[in-house]
């Protein structure tokens, strides 16, 4: 990617989790509910249009509706069950599917303002290429701000590719505990190449 919507800091920085694959003979469950839904402080997939979303190309950020496709521009922003590639075959997921516009360092996110952070907490989802043959080479990043002076921490990042790999990821948010955070999903397309689209299975917040 040309550019990046925040910057990074060393001491909150971290890499990116061990590389899975998934059988797609056992995947029936993925995508359901977690099962500890009484640790789930904000479900992403469930309440994405809580969160605001802009698209970035070669101008200012310009906010769009949730659930928005744009055939003319190319990005894309929606909630559904999304295919993603594993191991030459597709498992199908709910999921949010980010799809920048078809431009090297187009970015597309969702920020969720103002969030109270009381208790220690962790964010968890997967990331991996959808499916279906597009073309998929994305720089993802996990970003939290403080809502007062809007400094911003890229918590996690990393850079998806039609591998057939889907990367658990996984982002303690405890250094944040007692702060007011902005926190935003954000997919920069690396290439001109049609479909950068990256797929964010059960996006959560968790109570740690």
């Amino acid at each position: 990617a040309t550019s990046s919507p925040a910057t990074s800091s060393p001491a909150t920085s971290t890499s990116l989790g061990t590389s899975t694959t998934l059988d797609p003979q056992t995947t029936s469950g993925v995508g359901s509910s977690t099962g500890f839904d009484e640790l789930v402080l904000f479900d992403f997939w469930a309440e994405h249009c809580a969160l605001e979303w802009f698209v970035t190309s070669n101008n200012e950020p310009e906010v769009i509706p949730c659930d928005t496709k744009n055939d003319q521009f190319g990005w894309e922003e929606k909630r559904h069950l999304a295919p993603l590639n594993v191991e030459g075959a597709e498992v199908f997921v709910q999921a949010l599917e980010l799809a920048p516009e078809n431009l090297e360092g187009a970015v597309i996110s969702g920020t969720l303002h103002d969030f109270p952070l009381t208790q220690p907490a962790e964010f968890i989802s997967l990331v991996a290429c959808k499916g279906g043959g597009d073309p998929c080479d994305a720089t993802w990043q996990f970003v939290v701000r403080d809502a007062d002076t809007l400094e911003a921490f890229v918590v996690k990042e990393g850079v998806e590719k039609p591998d057939g790999l889907i990367k658990p990821i996984y982002a303690d948010l405890e250094p944040y505990v007692g702060e007011t955070v902005m926190i935003s999903l954000v997919v920069i397309a690396n290439t001109g190449l049609a479909g950068d689209r990256l797929v964010w299975e059960t996006p959560q917040l968790l109570a740690k």
